[in-house]
């Protein structure tokens, strides 16, 4: 498997949210099923 990183560094405040959801959405949509 590829090694996939990234590094992004924004301010914690509830408008963050979201931002932060969707990044971790759009890296755990990478993985295989079976983990």
């Amino acid at each position: 498997m590829k090694e996939n990183y990234l590094l992004i560094t924004f301010p914690s405040i509830p408008e963050n949210v979201g931002l932060a959801r969707v990044i971790v959405a759009s890296f755990a949509a990478q993985l295989d099923f079976t983990l």
